[in-house]
């Protein structure tokens, strides 16, 4: 059997090979990667403004409230992540994440870093093939981070900010988890397809 012969066949086997490994990693490892995410999540408990001012500083903390109605708005946002737009893909190209207020049960904290991610959003903004994707007043949040000053205005040096509340968040990780696992499923059978295929073909061949 020539090299030209079987060139086909080794792409299929090549391809095949591919495709298995990749869906055995999504499939095993992704979900895995989203599972911690969602335990760090839910072994934290809300606090409110009387129970952060017991907590030492540099803890990690989860926090409840809704966005101060103090907060400065850009086109009616405080805080959002901005795409771009096109029929074939969306691509994150910036945003704007400034300190900003948080109403928690009892009290008032501020978010002091501008390096926390947006990972869920409520409002969504159009302009030509940009969109703000972000936080306005009053939109209820789930704060994960660090305390770093206690007092009558305790400051937070936040790792994530989502729209909703813890109970949205690990809802969400579930999905993801599940979605990965789905991928992975897809993936891997495609690739075992082309395994199956590139068998038959080297068979009738020999």
């Amino acid at each position: 059997m020539r090299i030209k012969d079987t060139f086909p066949i080794q792409v299929l086997l090549l391809l095949g090979t591919i495709f298995s490994l990749a869906g055995l990693a999504a499939w095993l490892l992704l979900p895995k990667v989203v599972q911690g995410g969602k335990t760090a999540v839910s072994s934290l408990t809300p606090l409110t403004f009387a129970q952060l001012q017991e907590t030492a500083v540099g803890t990690t903390i989860l926090l409840e409230g809704s966005v101060s109605p103090d907060n400065l708005q850009q086109d009616g946002l405080v805080a959002y992540n901005t795409y771009r737009r096109s029929r074939d893909e969306t691509v994150h190209i910036g945003g704007h994440t400034p300190p900003f207020a948080v109403h928690i049960p009892g009290g008032l904290v501020y978010v002091q870093n501008t390096t926390y991610q947006l990972t869920r959003t409520s409002h969504d903004i159009h302009n030509g093939n940009v969109e703000y994707s972000g936080l306005a007043r009053y939109d209820p949040v789930v704060i994960m981070g660090t305390l770093t000053e206690l007092g009558k205005a305790p400051t937070i040096n936040a790792d994530t900010i989502a729209f909703g509340t813890q109970a949205d968040q690990l809802a969400d990780l579930a999905r993801a988890g599940q979605a990965w696992a789905w991928v992975g499923g897809i993936i891997g059978t495609i690739g075992l397809v082309l395994l199956v295929i590139t068998t038959i073909l080297w068979l009738n061949r020999a």
